[in-house]
C-alpha cells in the first residue's frame, strides 16, 4: 500500500525534474547560440542579462565598496591598529574583486584582445568627451598594477605612517580614476554611488593633507 500511495508523488517529482531538465537544456542551447552569434560582447536588452555581464558588473560594484570603505578607514582620524587591520582586509578584498572584474571584462567583452579593449575605451571616451582616444586603457592598467602593488606592500609593512607623501600620491591617483569611472563616465545610480563614495574618501585624506601642511607651516 505504501508503494501504491507513493507512486503518484514519485511520478510527479520525476515529471517536474524532466520539465526542469528540458528547460535547462533549452537554456544552454540558447546560450551557446547566442555566444556563437556574439562571441565577444554580452547582450543587454534591458530585460536580459547574461552571466558574463552579471559577473562583470557585480565584481566591479563590490570592488568599489571595498575601495571606498578601505580607503576611508585607512585615512580615518583614529588610524588605530584594529581599524587599520580591518581597512587592510577590506582594501585587499576590493583589490581581488577588481582583478576578477578585469578578468571578466577581458574574457566576456574583449576576448582577451588588447586592441578590442583599446577600441572600446576610445568609443566610450568619444561618447563622453568627443575625443576618440583609447589611451585611458593604459591608465586602467596602471590603476590595476598600483592597487595590487599597494595592497601587497601593505601586508608586508605594519607601519602605514611612513612615506606619507607616497601614500597620498597613490591614493590621489586611485581616487582620480574611480571618480572618472563612476561620476564622469558612469550613469544612473552608479554615478551617485560613486560621488558619495568619493566624498567619503576625500574627507579623511583631505584632512591628512591639510594637517601635514599646517605642521610644515608651523616649522617654518
Amino acid at each position: 500500500m505504501a508503494e501504491a500511495y507513493d507512486y503518484p508523488w514519485f511520478a510527479i517529482r520525476h515529471l517536474c525534474f524532466f520539465r526542469h531538465s528540458c528547460f535547462v537544456i533549452r537554456h544552454f542551447q540558447w546560450w551557446d547560440s547566442l555566444r556563437s552569434a556574439h562571441p565577444t560582447c554580452p547582450v543587454d536588452s534591458g530585460q536580459l542579462m547574461l552571466p558574463g555581464e552579471l559577473a562583470t558588473r557585480w565584481t566591479v560594484r563590490m570592488a568599489l565598496v571595498g575601495y571606498f570603505v578601505g580607503a576611508a578607514l585607512r585615512g580615518g582620524p583614529a588610524r588605530s591598529s584594529t581599524q587599520q587591520q580591518v581597512a587592510r582586509t577590506v582594501w585587499t578584498l576590493g583589490c581581488l574583486l577588481y582583478l576578477a572584474h578585469v578578468a571578466c571584462a577581458f574574457h566576456f567583452y574583449h576576448a582577451w584582445s588588447h586592441a578590442a579593449a583599446y577600441q572600446r575605451t576610445a568609443e566610450q571616451t568619444a561618447a563622453v568627451t568627443g575625443w576618440n582616444w583609447g589611451g585611458g586603457l593604459y591608465l586602467n592598467y596602471a590603476f590595476t598594477v598600483i592597487w595590487l602593488a599597494d595592497a601587497t606592500w601593505w601586508w608586508r609593512r605594519d607601519d602605514r605612517r611612513t612615506l606619507v607623501w607616497l601614500e597620498i600620491a597613490v591614493q590621489a591617483f586611485l581616487w582620480f580614476m574611480v571618480f572618472n569611472a563612476t561620476v564622469v563616465f558612469g550613469h544612473g545610480l552608479i554615478r551617485w554611488f560613486g560621488l558619495a563614495g568619493c566624498v567619503l574618501v576625500a574627507v579623511p585624506w583631505g584632512r591628512i593633507l591639510l594637517c601635514r601642511d599646517a605642521r610644515r607651516a608651523t616649522r617654518l
